[in-house]
């Protein structure tokens, strides 16, 4: 069986306007690219729902738990490299373009933390003991655009069986993960913080932004 070179995961929670619009975009700029669409339940025709990989109280604060649950589950599609789009991402370029700095790293984010260097972030700030983690906590900023190499999603998904990470909230549980699992995450490029990030982004020139939240914001 031949690997796919690139396997987008589309991250949604219903069959709307937006969701379509940014859908197609994604499609149409990266047409060779294995497009999956994952829901935790209503989502686009033909979407990918492979239930809780473990329990948590709110999708919104277990989104990348549909990552994990779709990586051992029988829709799994085996590719070089993934990348994590959510419904709120508008992505007028190739996924190849945009990477290009870190095509081939194992893990890259267009930012990152740590405990030690960001101790007041707010997903730190929840967790009531540090000690159970050791020196691993930290977080990936944000979840939409997080590149991960096959070696790099089968550790997650496997480390993720732990109950230890289930109480984090997504973004630290991907970032503490990762780092328990020796990964450092690389920055996407220089600038992919204008990008991709937590505040409503209005693209002002080509790229992959988040977070969009309407047709009439797109470039």
């Amino acid at each position: 069986m031949n690997t796919l070179d690139l396997c987008i995961l589309f991250i949604h929670h219903s069959d709307d306007e937006l969701t379509r619009f940014h859908a197609d975009l994604i499609r149409t700029n990266n047409p060779t690219a294995h497009f999956v669409p994952l829901t935790f339940s209503k989502g686009l025709a033909g979407a990918v729902s492979p239930g809780k990989f473990f329990p948590g109280e709110w999708p919104s604060r277990n989104t990348d738990n549909l990552i994990y649950a779709w990586s051992w589950s029988c829709d799994y599609v085996l590719a070089k490299r993934y990348v994590v789009l959510e419904y709120d991402t508008l992505c007028t370029v190739p996924i190849c373009d945009f990477y290009r700095a870190v095509w081939n790293e194992p893990l890259a984010a267009a930012a990152s933390v740590t405990l030690e260097k960001n101790p007041d972030w707010w997903w730190f700030r929840e967790i009531p003991d540090f000690r159970p983690f050791g020196n691993t906590l930290a977080g990936i900023i944000p979840l939409s655009g997080l590149f991960l190499s096959n070696e790099a999603l089968t550790s997650l998904a496997e480390l993720a069986r732990n109950p230890l990470y289930w109480p984090l909230f997504c973004e630290c549980r991907v970032g503490t993960m990762a780092r328990a699992a020796g990964y450092s995450p690389v920055r996407i490029s220089p600038d992919a913080a204008d990008f991709l990030t937590w505040q409503p982004r209005v693209p002002s020139r080509p790229g992959i932004w988040h977070p969009v939240k309407s047709k009439q914001d797109s470039v």
